[in-house]
């Protein structure tokens, strides 16, 4: 019988330059580097070899769809190693107020160390009918502390 998956690398990333900015201001910050920098851009995740494209619905959902805090905002800077080494938990269903174009969703989870605190990120993947995969949401689910020396306690 097969072990779990691991994640082979965990980015890093910092709060250092989101500290002391108001919920509204890291919106618009996450909007605009989502704009700039994975619009239109793929990236393939190892664990199931397919290419995930950034779309616009993404950065929305990701910027005003779910609640907003540092740690999130650092996370978007390094949300392309985020989904090339995620590792996939499950298949979600599609909900009703989706749109027609989306069948399911792939659901990943992911490790990442913000100031050095290791922290567990739920990444969903919407399956679209013309056979192409799309980033759709990031949601930190839960964390505890680690060192830098020890990230994958």
């Amino acid at each position: 019988m097969a072990g779990k998956k691991q994640q082979i690398v965990i980015p890093e990333t910092s709060t250092s330059g989101f500290t002391g900015m108001s919920k509204k201001e890291l919106r618009v910050w996450c909007r605009a580097y989502y704009k700039n920098h994975f619009i239109g851009e793929k990236v393939v995740n190892l664990d199931m070899g397919i290419e995930i494209s950034f779309k616009r619905l993404g950065n929305k959902k990701t910027s005003y769809g779910a609640a907003m805090y540092p740690k999130k905002a650092a996370a978007i800077l390094v949300l392309d190693e985020m989904l090339k080494y995620a590792i996939h938990t499950n298949w979600g269903e599609r909900k009703l107020d989706d749109p027609e174009n989306v069948i399911a969703y792939c659901n990943y989870k992911c490790k990442l160390l913000v100031d050095n605190e290791l922290c567990f990120f739920a990444i969903n993947v919407q399956i679209c009918n013309d056979g192409k995969f799309h980033y759709s949401l990031d949601e930190c689910r839960f964390k505890y502390k680690t060192s830098r020396n020890n990230p994958a306690r």
